[in-house]
Order: structure tokens, then C-alpha cells, then sequence
């Protein structure tokens, strides 16, 4: 490996929250990412002392995995980004996380990057959203009841971004590529090194319709960030490997 693998990590401890983490962290270890990582680096949004204890114990277990920031998630105002400082008042979700890991890529070394969270703890209304068709087609039943349909897709997004991570560094050796599946993705810091907070709120199709009162705002990044960098509203025809495929 020519350059050090970082994990960020968003958790957002309610509901199900250790069923979720658990899951992928089983996961990060018995592929072998494990072995290999620098560190992972996690972000806690909580609502109750005793379950960050509870997190906190959990993640004792893992000698690479770090607490990097913990908030309650009734604390506001949310310092979002520091160079210049920006405070919002409402929640960004894994929004939050996603983008200290942009400035800690930018102040360190050169580096692979993987952004995972807790996908599903929260009870989404999946059935309500645009992307559940998608699942649908990885062999989801549209019978399934709400937590056979958060299963599924903690598993898929889980398998998506560690079932092959070997063979995903070798495709995005290439520093303007990168790998996602929604918001979870692999990215080398080169292309996080390009972010900039206000063009990229000014320039991003999504960030621009959502704005910072919306925890849309990094929604499918980073292919909102290629889209700001290269000033497309579409990345369809470009050589990207595995987009929302």
C-alpha cells in the first residue's frame, strides 16, 4: 500500500444504532480492512449520556477505532467548517462527520479515504424515497416489512463499499476517481484536497437547492463534489467507476 487507509465513520446513536455499527464493524474485520487501516475515526450524535457510554465501551474494543468528535445532538449552534469558521443551527446528519473528514484529509498526508455511517438506525421511511428502487433490483422483496428493508440496505451499502475494497483502491488509483453508493464511498484525498466550502456550496446542483438549513446538503457526495469542480449537473458519460450502478 503506497499511501495510509482512513475510515470516517458518522454514528447517530438511537433506535438501532448498536445493531447497525456492530454489523459493519464485523464486517470491516473479517474482510481484512481491519488489518490494514491507519485509523478509523468516528463521529457521535447522541441524545442520552448513557448510550455514549454505551458507544463509547463498544469502540474500546477495537485498538484502530477513535472517537473523533461527539455532540449531542440538541447542542447547537454545529461548527460545520472552520477555514472560515461556518455555525449552523440545525442538523446535517452524516453531513457533519463527511465534512471533517474533507479538512482532516487537507491537513494531512496523502491518503485513501472510505466514509461509512450509520445508515438506518434512525428508521428512514425507505419506502418513501427515490432510492429504494434501487434496492429493489439487488434482489430487495417489496413485501418486506421496515426492518427487513433496513437490513437489506445496511447490508448492500456495507458490501458495496467492503466486499471488494482491495480491487476498489486499484480502481481509483487514478486521483480524480472515486467509488459510492450513495453517500457511503471510497475517495483518494487529491479530490478532497480541491473542496472548497463556498464554491462548493455556491456551484454543487444539490448543496445549491438544499442550502445549509437542509442535512441534504452533502447528499451524494462526492459525486456533488465533481459536479461543483467540473460545473456538470451530470456525471453519466464520464469514465467514473461504479456510480450508482
Amino acid at each position: 500500500m503506497d499511501r495510509p487507509v482512513i475510515i470516517f465513520y458518522h454514528l447517530f446513536a438511537v433506535n438501532h444504532w448498536k445493531e447497525v455499527i456492530s454489523y459493519q464493524l464485523d464486517q470491516i474485520v473479517e474482510t481484512g480492512l481491519m488489518d490494514v487501516i491507519d485509523r478509523m475515526y468516528v463521529g457521535v450524535n447522541y441524545l442520552e449520556e448513557e448510550t455514549l457510554k454505551e458507544v463509547r465501551e463498544l469502540l474500546s474494543g477495537y485498538p484502530k477505532v477513535v472517537i473523533y468528535h461527539e455532540r449531542h445532538s440538541k447542542k447547537f449552534p454545529v461548527t460545520i467548517w472552520n477555514k472560515p469558521k461556518v455555525e449552523i443551527r440545525n442538523q446535517l446528519g452524516e453531513g457533519e462527520t463527511l465534512l471533517k473528514m474533507v479538512e482532516y484529509s487537507q491537513d494531512n498526508p496523502p491518503a485513501y479515504y472510505l466514509f461509512m455511517h450509520s445508515k438506518g438506525a434512525s428508521k428512514p421511511k425507505d419506502k418513501s424515497r427515490s432510492q429504494i428502487g434501487y434496492f429493489y433490483k439487488k434482489g430487495l422483496s417489496e413485501s418486506s416489512n421496515g426492518n427487513e428493508i433496513r437490513r437489506f440496505i445496511i447490508k448492500e451499502l456495507t458490501s458495496s463499499m467492503l466486499s471488494d475494497w482491495r480491487g476498489i483502491l486499484e480502481k481509483i488509483e487514478d486521483k480524480n476517481f472515486f467509488h459510492s453508493l450513495w453517500n457511503f464511498f471510497w475517495v483518494r484525498s487529491e479530490m478532497l484536497e480541491k473542496f472548497n466550502f463556498q464554491h462548493y456550496r455556491k456551484n454543487s446542483p444539490i448543496a445549491k437547492r438544499r442550502g445549509l438549513k437542509d442535512r441534504h446538503f452533502t447528499a451524494t457526495f462526492p459525486v456533488s463534489l465533481y459536479q461543483a469542480l467540473n460545473g456538470e449537473r451530470s456525471i453519466k458519460n464520464r469514465r467514473q467507476p461504479n456510480i450508482l450502478k
